[in-house]
């Protein structure tokens, strides 16, 4: 299907890692030129289901905050996802979990914690309504203030 479709669209399938090996899985990931995804998709006897992929929020590994990369971070020294300090990684830690982020008592990769929530739905408001980063984050914003103060 991949190569049925290769030539309107970018297409390509979702690999996992086992061990050392990565395998294809049965999931394909279409790109369109249109913000607006069709409803349904033919390839030849199939009519796959047609949804958004919404990625996941990007979070550095270097200083545990979100928006950027590793790569593009400008913190000089790594910290711990676990409990926000430097100088070990997670797997060495022991202490209990602090985020670096809002200081709950979480660690920075939560997945309940409120920046990563705000995030997640900023990229599924992003997905769903082919809008741009700033435009989501305002609608969405909007959205988390009208239900704290009802």
């Amino acid at each position: 299907m991949v190569e049925e479709l290769s030539g309107d669209t970018h297409a390509w399938r979702i690999k996992v890692r086992w061990g050392e090996d990565k395998i294809q899985t049965d999931t394909i990931i279409l790109t369109f030129d249109s913000p607006k995804l069709p409803s349904i998709i033919r390839s030849g006897y199939l009519t796959p289901d047609v949804r958004p992929y919404i990625l996941p929020p990007m979070r550095c590994y270097k200083c545990q905050h979100y928006g950027h990369g590793k790569d593009r971070c400008k913190k000089p020294a790594a910290v711990c996802v676990r409990c926000g300090r430097g100088g070990h990684v997670e797997r060495d830690c022991s202490a209990d979990p602090h985020c670096v982020n809002c200081r709950g008592d979480h660690a920075a990769s939560s997945k309940t914690f409120p920046k990563f929530l705000e995030e997640q739905a900023i990229l599924r408001y992003k997905a769903e309504n082919g809008s741009i980063f700033q435009q989501a984050c305002k609608a969405v914003v909007v959205e988390i203030h009208k239900m704290i103060s009802t």
